[in-house]
């Protein structure tokens, strides 16, 4: 009988403990997962970190990682693994159950695999040699021409390809990361007949369109294509084509100033590459004076004048050939405040004693012209008249600029009233300077076509029923009185331009972004 309780204890005792084993198994939770690649290859040796809680472990050769005892709860795994990008996920944990953490990581990195091929024959070209920048590592094609470059960091690539007897070819190749991205190459036989007429294209402080010429020296048709990455290149055109041998092409290649990230002289390749070889480039540009300078060289077909009063004097910086310089009259003050904060400007006031005289019409029976200028703190009254002589009423004198009722008008003939551009002037009189454009522009018979432009932007156009500008206006006048028969205003001056072309609106855009 005690044997028999002892024995019913034990079994007892056997019974508890079990039961109170499983209950606290059942009260934590469990994560298992495997760590694959974008191809649902296992990874090996990923780092697998828990939190909360800060435990890291390591996945083993079949990808896996196990974490175990977890209190329920929400966790985040987050896998780490050399040359792919990290990636993390939330998983819930309940007791007793066993939850799934499968993560996938995308590589970091891309590659270029290309074929090189003769460009006549398709046939594939074997031990060619295939360079890559940055980076500076060299291949050579397989026996099937293929080559390939991998754990390449996303960016911009050049590839150069060189063979025996072939033309070397250039490209850019764009690597993102997880892709491959092609890079095949068609190789031209011979010494190759791509000629450029410029290694370098230089812009310096102020211009903003240069041009070079790709010339064909070969005896077959020359196709090619040009490749850059430079954020301030804006524009380059044509982009691609096709030349005949013995024929140029010019290219046309646009700056955007505003795009500068320093005042430092600034560089950038362009590749320029065909079926007969390949060549480069280098663009460079000065941001010193960013958009920079008076702009001398900026836009200057048919400019006649240039007056920009850095000397303290009105002196023609394109000569006197076309156009005498200025005369200033009634000692007008020359100060430091300029658009864009060198040289000099000049200051009138209202008296109409005070103003720039240029003693010469170059508009004479003109209809296509252009002036430019830069202003500040004007008024009502006039900006600029021609000039004829006293005995004539001032219905004669044109073209006249004026700020009247609020409006700027503009004319050049005395047929009709003079028209104002449906454009208010108070926009512009806020105590900063503004470059104002007017173009005059052949409508047709007796009629011209009128253009306000403000800051580089076309503000109105109208059309006027005229002839040409007045064969008695002798001289211009920027401020003044035009000799008393018109209201003088106060005003600055800089930067005035004469133009006997009508300018086109990328034309005037240049010169607004070079001098402000």
């Amino acid at each position: 009988m005690k044997t028999k309780i002892i024995l019913w204890n034990l079994l007892a005792t056997v019974i508890l403990i079990g039961s109170c084993a499983k209950t606290e198994t059942e009260s934590f939770g469990r994560i298992q997962g495997i760590v694959s690649d974008s191809k649902g290859e296992p990874l090996q040796a990923a780092t697998v970190t828990l939190s909360p809680g800060g435990k890291a472990t390591t996945t083993g050769s079949d990808g896996r990682y196990d974490y175990a005892d977890l209190t329920p709860g929400s966790y985040t795994v987050q896998v780490v693994k050399e040359g792919f990008q990290s990636n993390t996920r939330q998983v819930t944990v309940e007791a007793g159950v066993t939850v799934s953490g499968d993560i996938q990581l995308s590589n970091a990195y891309g590659a270029i695999r290309g074929v090189v091929k003769d460009a006549e024959t398709q046939a594939t070209i074997q031990a060619a040699t295939v360079s890559i920048m940055p980076g500076n590592h060299s291949t050579v094609t397989g026996s099937d021409g293929y080559y390939i470059f991998n754990n390449l960091a996303s960016g911009t690539y050049t590839i150069q390809v060189t063979g025996t007897g072939y033309a070397a070819y250039t490209k850019l190749v764009d690597v993102t990361a997880g892709n491959t991205a092609s890079g095949d190459i068609l190789l031209q036989y011979g010494s190759g007949n791509l000629k450029v007429s410029k290694q370098n294209l230089e812009f310096g402080t102020s211009d903003n369109i240069g041009v070079f010429e790709i010339s064909n020296n070969g005896q077959y048709d020359l196709a090619w294509n040009i490749q850059y990455d430079c954020a301030w290149i804006s524009e380059i055109t044509p982009l691609a084509g096709a030349t005949k041998a013995g024929n140029k092409a010019s290219v046309t290649v646009k700056v955007d100033r505003s795009k500068l990230t320093d005042s430092k002289t600034q560089s950038s390749t362009v590749i320029i590459a065909s079926n007969g070889g390949s060549a480069e480039l280098v663009v460079s540009i000065n941001g010193t004076a960013t958009p920079g300078g008076d702009g001398e060289t900026v836009v200057t077909a048919n400019l006649l004048a240039y007056y920009t009063f850095d000397e303290g004097n009105a002196k023609n910086a394109m000569g006197t050939t076309m156009v005498p310089n200025g005369v200033l009259n009634g000692n007008p003050v020359f100060i430091g405040q300029t658009p864009n904060g060198t040289g000099k400007a000049i200051s009138i006031d209202g008296t109409g004693s005070q103003y720039i005289n240029i003693p010469k019409n170059p508009f004479i029976d003109g209809k296509e012209f252009s002036i430019s200028l830069w202003v500040n703190g004007f008024g009502e009254g006039v900006l600029f008249s021609g000039i004829c002589p006293s005995s004539y009423d001032v219905f004669r004198f044109f073209p006249r600029l004026v700020c009247e009722s609020n409006k700027l008008s503009f004319s050049v003939s005395a047929l009709v009233a003079y028209p104002s551009f449906n454009y208010s002037a108070t926009t512009i009189q806020d105590g900063k300077w503004h470059m104002i454009t007017v173009v005059s522009a052949d409508g047709g018979y007796s009629t011209h076509t009128l253009t306000l432009y403000v800051d580089g932007d076309m503000i109105s156009s109208v059309t006027h029923n005229g002839y040409s500008t007045e064969n008695l206006v002798n001289d211009i006048q920027f401020g003044g009185n035009a000799n008393g028969k018109m209201k003088a205003t106060s005003l600055k001056l800089d930067n005035i331009r004469l133009y006997a072309k009508t300018l086109t609106g990328t034309e005037i855009k240049t010169i607004y972004e070079a001098e402000k």
